[in-house]
């Protein structure tokens, strides 16, 4: 079954921020930076760009492909996002095996923000 980069990216946002109220920071840090990274992935689909140039890439290296990528007026606003110089930083897959407590308040602040500009930009609605 392919991915539905758009689906798990609203659903990634949502279960981070229940993880969120109930401060387990670390759980929502990880999955925040899913969010980002499907939504990314999503309108680089929305662009035809092929799934298995995306399948394997994760953030950071994400972002350096992505505005290699990224062409045309319907991509700009992605584009401004991926160019933010702290966007997303300190995120990685590896996140999921660190020890709890790695994620402070601050960078989940710093990741939401940046991963709701990314859904955004690609255009994801709330079904």
């Amino acid at each position: 079954m392919p991915e539905s980069y758009a689906a798990a990216a609203l659903r990634h946002r949502r279960d981070a921020a229940a993880l969120a109220e109930t401060n387990r920071q670390d759980g929502a840090g990880y999955l925040i930076g899913y969010a980002a990274e499907c939504a990314i992935k999503s309108h680089l689909e929305s662009q035809n760009t092929e799934r298995e140039k995306l399948r394997k890439n994760h953030l950071p290296k994400l972002i350096d492909q992505a505005k290699k990528l990224l062409q045309g007026r319907k991509s700009g606003p992605l584009l401004t996002i991926l160019n933010i110089q702290d966007f997303m930083m300190g995120w990685k897959v590896e996140l999921r095996y660190e020890e709890d407590g790695i994620v402070s308040k601050e960078n989940y602040a710093r990741w939401l923000a940046h991963a709701n500009r990314a859904i955004g930009a690609a255009n994801l609605r709330q079904q």
